[in-house]
């Protein structure tokens, strides 16, 4: 730390001289005693020549206790050793550190303690003579306030690291006992002795464990996009096939409320750039909600063109209960259902058109809605990008070669008792021979020991996880590979992904897809890691 000395006062002859002289040191002391800021002057041996009041308090000091004293003691270590041989090597060569330059540095007070502050430190050469001026301000409370909030930062950190785990725990911890159940109806359902009542109740069981699960999906997937924790996965997708997918889903519903379903896929470029995956969950919260908020024996339309600036385009109109005005302007906030009576009447938290809303810009694509009122239908539409179709690619969906069932081999891995017994019961039904283990090791060494096709496991697993599994069987032969899992965080998805499943699946199962999922990858082959990344 070097500071200087204030000029020596220059005489000049004649009485306005003098008194503009005196006025001028005047305004000098009042500036030097008046300054917030401390204010140490040294000369070029380093020797303490004046220190303002700001400076006397800042370091502990009376003015007599240090001026003509070396300006070192004023400095703690490494600073107080290396101040002499600093200064007497910028007299002779001129190469500065610190002189022209504000830096960080510590003072040292006269009870020893040190502070951090903040050191301009300027030059000033009169003649032969060569002085120092420091201005030094303490910074302690801000040096405090930076470490408060890097503390809370971390704090923030540790908080959402502790969030993510508790929401995928959740998401695990809720799905999984609903596993058996779905599992179990699946097998019943597929029982043609069942008389009709009990079919009848099947389904009501079935409804409402779908939507459990989707209310669980509603509220992770709200926390991912208010977080911004959803990645896409983008490639070419036929915005038609994803139409068809979605109402074939849904025929079920469709044939119960006996609606009819028009249908005008009329663009001819029907290629978009977009996550298939999260397209598609759009596409069924869209035809979901038209179903659910539509009178039996109504009408539904799907129709898909072009905007204006050739985006595709996808209505999807109903006339059902309609919207309200002052309904329409919040549809897509969080939480918003309307009037209560459609709550209560329907059930829901009001997430789905939030999160719809979120994953389309995330696409950077547009979703509206319009509605002429009350009982008067609503029509929602999405417009999204299009992209060239995929070398090869033709509009013949779910054409698919696929190989007779009866001959694979699955070695089925799930820690849950009840699940591991429904869902082998339920895959040698469907023609299927199953292997089953509880664990990885256990797993390893059936894997070891006997032949298989698939291997279908969970993920969360007592002495590891499937991601595990999969990398270890790898180590010996090629396998293809379906995840099952109550764990929905996309990094899970991205680890599994990474790991060769070629897909993965969330609790609680719905067995025809897992049935139709299990004859695709039968037929294709492994591969490490997937091109296209489906759920």
């Amino acid at each position: 730390m070097i500071m200087s000395q204030q000029p020596e006062p220059i005489t000049f002859n004649g009485s306005a001289a003098e008194q503009a002289l005196r006025d001028s040191e005047a305004k000098y002391r009042a500036i030097f005693q008046g300054a917030v800021d401390g204010i140490v002057t040294i000369d070029e041996r380093g020797m303490i020549e004046s220190i303002n009041p700001a400076g006397e308090r800042l370091f502990g000091y009376a003015a007599q206790e240090v001026i003509g004293r070396n300006i070192k003691m004023l400095m703690p270590e490494p600073y107080h050793s290396h101040h002499d041989q600093y200064l007497a090597n910028y007299m002779h060569t001129g190469q500065a550190k610190i002189i022209g330059i504000g830096r960080e540095v510590q003072g040292r007070r006269k009870d020893g303690s040190t502070f951090p502050m903040d050191l301009a430190v300027s030059e000033v050469k009169l003649g032969t003579r060569r002085m120092f001026t420091g201005i030094v301000r303490d910074i302690t409370l801000r040096k405090q306030a930076e470490r408060e909030v890097m503390q809370a930062k971390d704090d923030a950190v540790a908080a959402n690291a502790a969030k993510d785990h508790f929401i995928a725990v959740v998401s695990h911890e809720l799905r999984t006992p609903l596993n058996p159940v779905m599992v179990a109806v699946a097998y019943l359902e597929s029982r043609l002795e069942l008389p009709q009542d009990v079919r009848e109740e099947l389904v009501a069981i079935r409804r409402n464990i779908e939507h459990e699960a989707r209310l669980v999906d509603d509220l992770l997937n709200l926390t991912r996009l208010s977080r911004g924790k959803i990645e896409l996965h983008q490639e070419a997708v036929d915005a038609h096939a994803l139409v068809r997918a979605v109402l074939t889903q849904f025929q079920a519903k469709i044939d119960q409320k006996k609606i009819r379903v028009i249908t005008s896929l009329r663009a001819r470029q029907h290629y978009i750039w977009a996550d298939p995956t999260r397209i598609r969950q759009v596409m069924t919260n869209l035809v979901d909600n038209a179903i659910k908020f539509s009178p039996n024996q109504s009408e539904i339309t799907l129709r898909t063109s072009y905007t204006a600036d050739g985006d595709f385009r996808l209505e999807i109109a109903d006339n059902g209960i309609g919207i309200e005005p002052e309904v329409l302007a919040r549809l897509f906030s969080p939480f918003e259902q309307g009037e209560r009576t459609i709550t209560r009447k329907f059930g829901g938290l009001g997430l789905g058109l939030a999160i719809c809303k979120g994953i389309v810009d995330l696409h950077g694509g547009k979703l509206t809605a319009y509605s002429q009122g009350k009982d008067k239908g609503a029509t929602f539409i999405l417009e999204l990008a299009v992209v060239p179709a995929a070398a090869g690619e033709t509009n013949d969906e779910g054409v698919h070669e696929e190989r007779e069932i009866q001959a694979c081999r699955v070695l089925l891995v799930e820690d849950h008792p009840d699940t591991l017994r429904i869902m082998a019961k339920l895959l040698k039904a469907m023609g299927y021979r199953v292997i089953s283990a509880t664990n990885v090791s256990e797993a390893l060494r059936l894997a070891h020991d006997q032949p298989f096709d698939i291997l279908l496991s969970d993920i969360g697993l007592p002495d590891g996880t499937g991601v595990d599994l999969l990398r270890q069987i790898k180590t010996e032969r090629t396998v293809k590979a379906i995840a099952v899992s109550g764990f929905t965080q996309e990094e899970d998805r991205l680890r599994g992904q990474q790991a060769g499943f070629m897909e993965y699946l969330t609790k609680p199962v719905d067995f025809q897809m897992l049935e139709s999922v299990l004859r695709r990858v039968s037929a294709q082959e492994p591969i490490s890691p997937p091109a296209i990344w489906k759920n």
